[in-house]
């Protein structure tokens, strides 16, 4: 895993299934202060990045506290009520 400095904007473009970041599937343990990438993606048309770091685990790991943005550019889909 890459160091990230949450407050910067990384450049998806910049990333590939390559990188040495890139965790495929399975599992990983949630550790405090760690920082992801996330692609959104779904079959409404979502398809944009968000950034979130972990800033708290429970030590039975029954839950972890996150926080997150999403990235500029990508697309949202708006729900209509």
């Amino acid at each position: 895993m890459t160091k990230a400095d949450f407050a910067v904007n990384p450049d998806p473009s910049k990333i590939t299934v390559d990188h040495p970041g890139i965790v495929p599937g399975g599992e990983i343990n949630a550790v405090e202060g760690e920082i992801f990438l996330q692609r959104v993606r779904d079959d409404k048309g979502n398809d944009f990045f968000v950034i979130f770091q972990i800033v708290a685990v429970d030590p039975y790991s029954r839950y972890m506290a996150i926080i997150w943005r999403p990235l500029p550019g990508g697309k949202r889909v708006v729900m209509k009520k």
